[in-house]
């Protein structure tokens, strides 16, 4: 069993719909989950997993808030959580949502029993109960449901109970921060504070796992840049030594417009066909899942497909299209990706699926990505509006450490005829500084000197074309006309 806690040092990151989301993902894997809603002053966990106003549906409900206060004030704890748990549908899955929300929120009983609560009694009080009631809590969850995971939806700020979920609980603590001075410095010294929280005997220390929210689309170039700005301020050597983070990676939640007129959960929806923060979550979610884990559950469903397209190849591409939808996963993307290929479905779809599967996995998966755009880009036409990104097909390409010169010279041309001038030069200067090519130099001066950048033009025309003025008519023109341009003059 593992248990993941979601922080965020003040609202509005998104932190309970990514816990929802996340929530939702590992269910349709098979597993079971159990979701604690812990931010008792602002509860919307059920909204989020689709049940509405509790007050509305279920009246009687009870939950966290109606737990602890039956153990505070009546001295016992139930022998069942069965009245303070919610069951989640989840569709056509073998996995399960329980739900344990703060309390029939937002009814006045609610608030009465909330503000009972002395919190700094119940923790910090001379016989003070409140840290075994948790480890107990937690152990009569595991006994009573034996889930797979724990999701905490954690409170914000820095509070006793907010304690709790990020140093006693969790295996794993979800960090959400935005990028702003006041939510990194607040973060920080939460994560700092999670570092020093002293664990039991059998627990291994906490997991941390930064996550920038609310990110607008940007270039990959950009996205890294902040990331390792973020980063970089995050591990800052602390004044306590044995309190610095020392965080390798910082993932990202992007920003989805759709979400801002009406909230859903992305995950499982028919409503909407692509979206990057639904590659976020799933991309999350695999902090917590082994590949055995979805391999077990997706693999004889791709292999039933498989075995489909002998005799019924659109069936078998409709179903490969919808489990991708319903399971995005390297998986199921890779499973889709070959199944076109072996159609031959159009290079442009293959490469947009392609990019997909980069989205969710931010890996090469082996040389699978590389070799699908081998196969597919190189022979393309330079067209300024395919599906795909050239970003996508550049950070593969530098991912291969640029050794594919015919993929490197192909996205300089593209870049060119597209209007890049400027990026189809810096590509193609990098791949002279691997491989001299006549044809490569012939091509960079002309673009240099188009763009009036003839200082540049002479210089690169020095440093690769040198040897080759003799016998090429159109290097010797190029320098014998930036030579008087410059003012230069060599033997």
């Amino acid at each position: 069993m593992q248990t993941v806690s979601f922080y965020s040092y003040k609202g509005g990151v998104g932190r309970t719909l990514a816990v929802a989301n996340v929530a939702k993902y590992l269910a349709m894997l098979g597993q079971n989950v159990f979701v604690i809603d812990f931010d008792l002053e602002a509860p919307g966990m059920h909204y989020k997993l689709g049940l509405g106003s509790l007050s509305d549906s279920a009246p009687e409900v009870k939950g966290v808030v109606d737990y602890i206060h039956s153990f505070v004030f009546d001295q016992e704890i139930p022998d069942t959580f069965c009245e303070y748990t919610l069951r989640v549908d989840v569709e056509d899955s073998e996995g399960t949502i329980t739900l344990m929300p703060a309390g029939n929120a937002p009814s006045s009983d609610y608030w009465q029993k909330l503000g009972q609560i002395d919190w700094h009694d119940f923790f910090y009080s001379e016989d003070a109960r409140g840290i075994p009631f948790f480890l107990e809590f937690k152990e009569k969850i595991r006994q009573e449901f034996e889930p797979d995971f724990i999701l905490l939806d954690s409170r914000t700020g820095i509070t006793e109970l907010g304690g709790i979920a990020t140093s006693l609980l969790p295996d794993q603590v979800v960090c959400l921060l935005l990028n702003n001075q006041e939510h990194l410095e607040g973060s920080r010294v939460v994560m700092r504070s999670i570092l020093r929280s002293p664990r039991l005997p059998d627990q291994q220390p906490i997991q941390i796992i930064p996550i920038l929210a609310r990110i607008p689309h940007l270039k990959s170039s950009e996205e890294e840049g902040l990331t390792q700005k973020v980063l970089s301020f995050l591990n800052e050597e602390s004044e306590e030594l044995d309190t610095t983070l020392e965080l390798s990676e910082i993932s990202i939640l992007h920003s989805e417009p759709q979400l801002q007129v009406s909230e859903f959960l992305l995950v499982g929806s028919q409503k909407i066909d692509e979206s990057s923060l639904l590659k976020d979550y799933i991309k999350l979610s695999t902090n917590f899942l082994s590949k055995d884990t979805v391999a077990s559950h997706v693999g004889p469903l791709i292999e039933s497909l498989r075995n489909m397209a002998w005799e019924d190849s659109k069936r078998a591409r409709e179903g490969l299209e919808t489990l991708v939808k319903v399971y995005p996963s390297t998986q199921t993307y890779k499973a889709l990706i070959q199944f076109y290929s072996i159609s031959r479905e159009s290079s442009n779809h293959i490469l947009h699926t392609a990019e997909q599967l980069w989205g969710i996995s931010g890996t090469l998966e082996g040389d699978f990505l590389w070799k699908t755009i081998q196969e597919n880009f190189t022979n393309l036409p330079y067209i300024s509006d395919a599906p795909y990104s050239l970003e996508f097909i550049e950070s593969i390409w530098r991912y291969k450490g640029k050794k594919q010169y015919q993929i490197g010279v192909k996205l300089a041309r593209t870049h060119n005829t597209n209007g890049r001038q400027e990026k189809a030069v810096d590509i193609y200067l990098e791949i002279l500084n691997q491989k001299l090519s006549e044809e490569i130099i012939v091509e960079v001066v002309k673009i240099l000197m188009k763009l009036n950048r003839d200082e540049d033009a002479f210089d690169t025309l020095l440093k690769y074309g040198i040897g080759f003025l003799e016998s090429n008519s159109q290097l010797r023109s190029a320098y014998d006309q930036l030579s008087n341009t410059q003012g230069h003059f060599t033997k």
